[in-house]
């Protein structure tokens, strides 16, 4: 709750930052590739690669991720936005008497603020870099089904959510393709000190989420 409270206010900020010059507010969709930062500890200890939790963190370390932007220029070489992106990733193993799924949830609601230059004397190839703040909620979940002669039953499955600060910095090129319309290739670093600790199929674990990395490929549309 207090999550979608803290969204609803960042919205309602962003949409007011547009306020100041209406002509040039833009939105956006965002479409990129995430690297992720992540330890999954046993007993405050790092599991092994060759240990199956470990070998599962590493499946969801790379998600795709999907996000929309609200923002204005302040100036000609000033730009904000708010941020909200969404990435999802799951991972399923199963052998001969158990099937066992884990489900690595992101969500991210945050304030970026870029410094453009130009790169071309019409001004329509640009470059661009600054910095992200924002929030972070982390939802994990990890469940176990097994399958007896008697039949089948869930054994040891568990949701488990945190939100912590996040921040980074973001750099790339915007290319305009007509009046309204650009296209932007960029990178981020971002850093956030999420963790969740829990009892996963009668075994205490613990998943940090440290930083991330991500390629993204955005498509903005100017008023």
């Amino acid at each position: 709750m207090q999550f979608k409270k803290i969204m609803l206010a960042g919205a309602v900020v962003a949409v007011a930052s547009t306020q100041v010059m209406a002509s040039d507010i833009f939105i956006g969709g965002v479409y990129g590739r995430i690297g992720q930062d992540m330890n999954l500890k046993s007993n405050g200890s790092t599991l092994r690669s060759d240990i199956t939790d470990a070998r599962i963190e590493n499946k969801l370390e790379n998600r795709d991720m999907v996000g929309f932007r609200l923002g204005t220029w302040l100036n000609d070489n000033t730009r904000i936005y708010g941020n909200f992106i969404l990435d999802d990733k799951s991972y399923k193993k199963s052998s001969t008497t158990t099937s066992e799924s884990y489900r690595y949830k992101n969500y991210e609601l945050s304030l970026s603020a870029d410094y453009v230059i130009p790169l071309t004397d019409s001004g329509n190839t640009q470059f661009y870099a600054g910095g992200t703040l924002g929030l972070n909620k982390l939802k994990y979940a990890q469940g176990q089904f097994r399958e007896k002669e008697t039949g089948a039953h869930v054994n040891g499955s568990r949701t488990k959510r945190d939100t912590a600060l996040m921040y980074g910095l973001q750099t790339g090129i915007i290319q305009n393709l007509t009046d309204n319309l650009s296209a932007e290739l960029g990178y981020r670093y971002t850093r956030s000190n999420n963790e969740i600790a829990g009892t996963f199929n009668g075994e205490r674990l613990k998943l940090e989420s440290k930083s991330q990395q991500s390629a993204f490929l955005a498509l903005n549309y100017s008023f």
